[in-house]
């Protein structure tokens, strides 16, 4: 179950970066990608954290939404302040 969670997460935040780099920010969700990022940063540090304790699992799905959550936050941080900026 938390391989599907986090592979649902790393698509949502490869969409992002993609419609941001083919449209430049403009989303009908603009909202609601805050809190996806939030979450699925901290929903992949928990499921990292958690496969320490298990010899079979390796956390490279994990860090792969890590830095995509982190890279999609940056840039929609980012964009943010650069629209406040210039008006």
């Amino acid at each position: 179950m938390g391989k599907v969670i986090l592979i649902l997460l790393l698509l949502i935040n490869i969409s992002y970066l993609v419609s941001f780099l083919a449209f430049f920010g403009a989303s009908l969700l603009n909202n609601l990608w805050l809190g996806t990022f939030i979450g699925s940063l901290i929903l992949s540090f928990y499921y990292l954290m958690r496969t320490r304790k298990q010899k079979d699992y390796t956390p490279y799905l994990s860090i792969a939404v890590i830095s995509f959550s982190m890279g999609s936050l940056g840039l929609y941080v980012f964009i943010y302040y650069l629209s406040n900026l210039l008006g």
